[in-house]
C-alpha cells in the first residue's frame, strides 16, 4: 500500500502524549473548545462532508466477516471517502499482518458449515433421521457465523424445520415433496456460502478501497524508542498513583495502550495503540482540522469513557498540541455495523414467544439464553422514524437507495435491541398515518420509503 509521503512534525518531548498538558486554564479552554464544536460531526459519514477520518483496524477487519451487500456498502464509504480518510501506518501494519487470518479463519467456518448442510442433502430416508435432522437443524440456524452473517437465510431454515414436522402426518407423496423442498432450500444456502467463501478469498475490493484512502507516514526508530520509553514512563506514573495512601482518581493516569499492558508477558508488541494516538496527533496537528477517530474496540477502557468520549486529559493533550480534538464514533452507531445483538441481566421481562423469535432471527445466540437475555424494548415513533431517516440517508449516500423492510426491523431495529413485534406494529401505524410507505423494488424485495425524504 502506497504512502504519502511528505515532511512530518517530529514526536518528542515537545510533542507527545501526557498526563498534565498545561494548567486548569488550557482544560477548561479545551473542554469549552469540545463541546462548541460537537456539532461539526453530526453528519460526518455524509459524503459531502469534509470533516477528517481516522479508522481504527477493526473497522477494516470486521468488514471480512460481513454479508455481501454490507460490504459493498462498506467498499463505497472507503471509496467516496477516500481523500479524507487517514490510515496511521500502525493500523496498515496490523491490517497486513492480521488480514489473512481473519479470511482463513471466515473460510474455515463458511467451509464447515457448507460440509454440515452436504449431509442434509444426501438424505434418504427422513423417517430414519427425522429426530436427528431437527436438532442438527436447530443448530445450525444458532451458530453465529449464521446469526451474524446469514440471518436472511434464518427464516427458510425454520421452514425446513417446520417442513420436517409436518412430514410426520402427511401422505408418501407429500412427503417427497416436502423431502424435496427441504433439499432445495438447503442446497440454496450452501451455494450462497460457497460463492460468498470463494469472495472473501478474493478480497481485492476491501484491499483496493484502503490502500486509495490517505496515509500518515511511519514514525522513525528514533520516535519509536522515545515512544517506547515514554509508554513505560505512563506504567511507572500510574503505578506510583496506585501505591499513594490518598485516594487518587486512576482515570486520570490512564493512557492510550494501556489495555495492552499485559502483551509484554505474553511476548507481543503492547505499544501499538500509543504509536497510533500519536500519528493520529501529529495528522491533526497538519491538517489544522477537528477529527474523527472510527472505531469498535472501546472495551479495553482506554479509548473512551462511558460516554463514548476521549478522556478529559486526552482532550487537553490533544488540543494544546494541535488546536483541535478529536471525537469518538463507535462503529456499532452507524447502520452498516449494527448487527451487535444488545443483552441485560436474566432477570428481564421477556416471554418465550419473543425469546424464540429473538433466537430464530440472529438477536441472541442459542447458547447465550442461559445467561442473558434480549433487551427489548418499545420502539417509539421519534426513534422509529429518526433510525430510518438515517438508514435512508446511508442508502442514498452509498448504497442501493432503498432500504429492505426486513434488514432495517431485524438487522437495524432488532440488534439495537428493539422488540420485533412492537417494530412491526409502528411501522403499520406509519405505513397507515402515510408517513412511511413500502414498495417493491426491482430485485422484489419489500422497501421503506419516508413520505418527503
Amino acid at each position: 500500500m502506497a504512502k504519502n509521503k511528505k515532511q512530518q512534525k517530529k514526536i518528542g518531548e515537545d510533542f507527545c502524549f501526557s498526563f498534565r498538558s498545561g494548567n486548569i486554564g488550557t482544560s477548561v479552554e479545551a473542554r469549552k473548545f469540545f463541546n462548541d464544536h460537537k456539532n461539526e460531526i453530526d453528519n460526518w459519514w455524509l459524503k459531502n462532508s469534509t470533516i477528517p477520518i481516522f479508522i481504527d483496524t477493526n473497522i477494516i477487519l470486521n468488514a471480512y466477516s460481513y454479508p455481501k451487500s454490507t460490504r459493498e456498502l462498506f467498499v463505497n464509504f472507503l471509496a467516496i471517502n477516500k481523500n479524507r480518510i487517514y490510515v496511521t501506518d500502525q493500523v496498515d501494519e496490523e491490517i497486513q499482518r492480521k488480514r489473512p487470518n481473519f479470511i482463513d479463519n471466515y473460510v474455515k467456518s463458511v467451509q464447515s458449515l457448507c460440509k454440515e448442510l452436504v449431509s442434509f442433502c444426501d438424505f434418504a430416508d427422513l423417517a430414519k433421521y427425522h429426530d436427528s435432522l431437527k436438532v442438527k437443524l436447530e443448530n445450525i440456524k444458532s451458530r453465529p457465523i449464521v446469526q451474524k452473517d446469514y440471518c436472511q437465510n434464518i427464516p427458510d431454515i425454520t421452514k425446513v424445520i417446520s417442513h420436517i414436522e409436518e412430514w410426520r402426518t402427511e401422505t408418501k407423496e407429500s412427503c417427497d415433496k416436502l423431502t424435496q423442498n427441504i433439499r432445495d432450500k438447503l442446497d440454496g444456502l450452501r451455494n450462497k456460502l460457497e460463492a460468498e467463501q470463494t469472495e472473501a478469498c478474493e478480497d481485492s475490493d476491501i484491499v483496493h478501497a484502503v490502500s486509495q484512502c490517505k496515509f500518515c507516514e511511519k514514525l522513525s526508530k528514533s520516535e519509536k524508542m522515545f515512544l517506547v520509553n515514554l509508554y513505560q514512563e505512563c506504567v511507572d506514573e500510574r503505578e506510583r498513583m496506585k501505591q499513594r495512601p490518598d485516594r487518587v482518581n486512576l482515570q486520570m493516569y490512564t493512557f492510550p495502550g494501556l489495555g495492552d499492558i499485559n502483551k509484554e508477558k505474553e511476548c507481543k508488541q503492547r505499544e501499538g495503540d500509543f504509536f497510533h494516538y500519536h500519528e493520529m496527533l501529529r495528522q491533526i496537528f497538519l491538517l489544522k482540522k477537528n477529527a474523527v477517530y472510527l472505531t469498535s474496540d472501546v472495551k479495553k477502557g482506554d479509548t473512551a469513557t462511558s460516554q463514548m468520549e476521549p478522556f478529559d486529559h486526552y482532550i487537553c493533550n490533544c488540543f494544546s498540541l494541535t488546536g483541535h480534538v478529536y471525537y469518538l464514533v463507535d462503529s456499532k452507531s452507524i447502520p452498516l455495523a449494527s448487527f451487535q445483538p444488545s443483552t441485560i441481566d436474566i432477570d428481564s421481562d421477556c416471554d418465550e414467544e419473543d425469546m424464540s423469535e429473538a433466537i430464530s432471527c440472529g438477536q441472541i445466540h442459542e447458547e447465550g439464553v442461559r445467561s442473558v437475555k434480549p433487551f427489548f424494548k418499545s420502539v417509539t415513533r421519534d426513534v422509529f422514524l429518526s433510525e430510518l431517516h438515517t438508514c435512508v440517508r446511508w442508502a442514498n449516500e452509498y448504497g442501493g437507495k432503498y432500504v429492505s423492510k426486513d434488514y432495517f426491523i431485524y438487522g437495524i431495529l432488532g440488534h439495537k435491541g428493539y422488540e420485533f413485534a412492537k417494530s412491526r406494529e409502528m411501522l403499520d401505524t406509519l405505513v397507515e398515518e402515510k408517513i412511511v410507505k413500502i414498495e417493491t423494488n426491482s430485485t422484489g424485495k419489500a422497501c421503506l420509503l419516508v413520505e418527503n425524504e
